[in-house]
């Protein structure tokens, strides 16, 4: 490292340092006014109105999105652009238990302290905020991405508060459909022979997907709820409905998987003298592809910033998020930052640790990491070369 990036990523270090309670009070806020996907008003309003004080230029609701924005400030040619991702929808009922307020606030900390610097140095270049809702339910960035709204940006980053601080990360690729049969009421003492159940094609559906996860490759996940099944015990059920949703480590066999089931349900539906519709709801999540070039610069800086990086451990279990969608179409990474040992995510108690002293910490440490991290490929413009040649080999069926 030369003297003056050292020099550099000191001053985006007590750039987040200054402006750390003004971002503890962002994360704080949206902590008390958790939103659900696609309702993230407040919050969407908090994060733009930041932004605009800061001079980036924001653009509201994009990709047709309401509560998704893109906050961009621009020096001198403009290139490279970098994007931080915020998220910041909660979960019914149990709030922030994802611990999005605080991407939100890392991301935006690392956006503001990176186009001070730029201005400062004089370097050429474009820090972007992407806002984007509903990573919960409803995957918004894979709606962004396919508008077009990540067209353009260089490489993107986001930190996800954990119980450990790592770099690499892998998920799972994922989609959901919903299953509606429609059959025929009867008496179900009278005259049961006269009625068609569309509750037990429910059921059947069920049984044939079952017989189906002994056959299953590893890492592939199939479930379901009944989320309609009748009315009263007397009258066979001329209606029922299931939601299920599916997982694969990779699109392809994802795909397989969304066909498998297609066929339960239409054979169920057959045998039980019902119809079925399936619907299935958007693309789904991308599995992750973190840039390793992205990675090992947020190895070095989270060290920095003094969080301990450790590696992820093969048998961690393996979720699902729509970060994997803007990994497979444009360089980037997904990293991890320690609120605290061993909590989970989507828990009472990870909502509570997602405010305090302990994500405090984190959220410093986060914003410092990303910050320092967008400013090496400022700097080093063989930096970006390497990683789009990571991308390229990443997306390559060689490797190559």
């Amino acid at each position: 490292m030369s003297q003056e990036n050292a020099q550099l990523k000191q001053r985006i270090q007590e750039l987040v340092s200054v402006s750390f309670q003004e971002l503890n009070g962002l994360s704080r806020f949206l902590h008390e006014n958790p939103e659900t996907a696609f309702n993230e008003r407040k919050a969407s309003e908090k994060l733009c109105a930041l932004m605009e004080e800061k001079g980036f230029s924001v653009e509201k609701g994009i990709g047709g999105l309401e509560t998704a924005f893109k906050a961009a400030s621009r020096h001198g040619t403009g290139s490279p652009v970098f994007a931080f991702i915020a998220e910041y929808d909660a979960l019914p009922e149990i709030g922030h238990a994802c611990g999005h307020n605080l991407i939100a606030a890392m991301s935006a900390g690392a956006a503001v302290a990176v186009d001070k610097v730029l201005e400062e140095a004089g370097l050429n270049g474009t820090v972007v905020l992407m806002g984007t809702p509903a990573e919960e339910k409803g995957g918004g960035k894979v709606t962004l991405v396919e508008a077009g709204s990540f067209d353009g940006i260089d490489c993107a980053l986001m930190v996800h508060p954990s119980a450990q601080t790592k770099v690499e990360d892998r998920t799972l690729a994922s989609t959901r459909l919903v299953l509606k049969y429609s059959g025929k009421s009867a008496h179900a003492a009278a005259s049961p022979w006269n009625g068609a159940n569309a509750l037990e094609a429910v059921i059947q559906t069920f049984n044939q997907v079952n017989a189906w996860r002994c056959q299953l490759r590893d890492f592939a996940r199939i479930n379901g709820i009944i989320t309609s099944g009748g009315t009263v015990v007397n009258i066979i059920p001329e209606y029922a409905e299931a939601s299920f949703g599916i997982r694969a480590a990779d699109r392809e066999y994802l795909e397989e998987l969304v066909e498998k089931v297609r066929r339960c349900a239409n054979n169920a539906a057959s045998s039980m003298g019902v119809s079925v519709d399936i619907a299935r709801m958007g693309r789904g999540y991308d599995a992750i592809m973190n840039n390793p070039v992205l990675c090992d610069l947020m190895a070095a800086n989270f060290s920095q910033a003094g969080e301990e990086v450790v590696p992820r451990r093969e048998d961690a279990g393996l979720a699902s998020t729509d970060m994997g969608n803007v990994t497979q179409c444009l360089p980037s990474a997904h990293c991890y930052v320690k609120i605290r040992s061993g909590i989970e995510q989507h828990t009472v108690e990870f909502a509570q640790a997602c405010v305090g002293p302990d994500a405090e910490k984190a959220l410093a440490a986060g914003a410092k990491a990303m910050g320092m991290t967008a400013l090496d490929l400022f700097s080093d413009p063989s930096l970006l070369t390497e990683v789009r040649a990571a991308f390229k080999r990443g997306k390559s069926p060689d490797g190559r």
